[in-house]
């Protein structure tokens, strides 16, 4: 399936990077478009142990909110340039699935309003020397490689994980 994604012409970003707790009353009023990376080797998928909220203390992959004017895999490619080291060229990326996550929690206070999320899910199939040139970003605990079958029969890892999981079983 394609990402599609207009463009008109003229459009010029104005975003700038807002404090912590101005970006806390803008989660309240809007839905954050972000996209997901699952970066697999062979039969294993790098999973990261998160830092933060949403989701803090859970496996997760690599993940980022788009900033405006970003095409998807433009935002892919930032998060894993920021996240793991690695530079990647956009068409490498193939589309998974479109994931609304409601979450209960957040990291910008008032932590317990949470907030609402729309995940483009892309998987990035790298290579053997890719995966020996990932550093570890500050956004995870610690990162493992993990064993497709063993994550998608785990109820210990979150659904959308084990659906990620279960697609790159399929194969392509």
């Amino acid at each position: 399936m394609e990402l599609l994604q207009f463009r008109e012409e003229g459009f010029v970003s104005h975003a700038s990077r807002l404090p912590d707790a101005e970006y806390g009353r803008v989660l309240d009023d809007i839905v954050v478009t972000c996209v997901d990376c699952v970066v697999a080797y062979g039969e294993q998928m790098l999973l990261g142990l998160r830092r933060q909220e949403p989701y803090k203390g859970g496996w997760w992959v690599p993940g980022g909110r788009m900033h405006p004017g970003e095409r998807f895999e433009e935002t892919a490619q930032r998060v894993l340039r920021r996240e793991l080291g690695l530079k990647v060229i956009a068409d490498r990326f193939d589309y998974i699935s479109t994931t609304s996550y409601i979450w209960s929690r957040r990291e910008q206070p008032p932590a317990d309003h949470g907030c609402h999320m729309i995940g483009v899910n892309l998987v990035l199939r790298i290579s053997l020397k890719e995966s020996q040139q990932i550093t570890h970003g500050e956004d995870y605990q610690t990162s493992r490689w993990a064993n497709l079958r063993e994550v998608f029969t785990n109820n210990h890892y979150h659904p959308v994980i084990r659906r990620f999981a279960g697609f790159l079983l399929q194969g392509p």
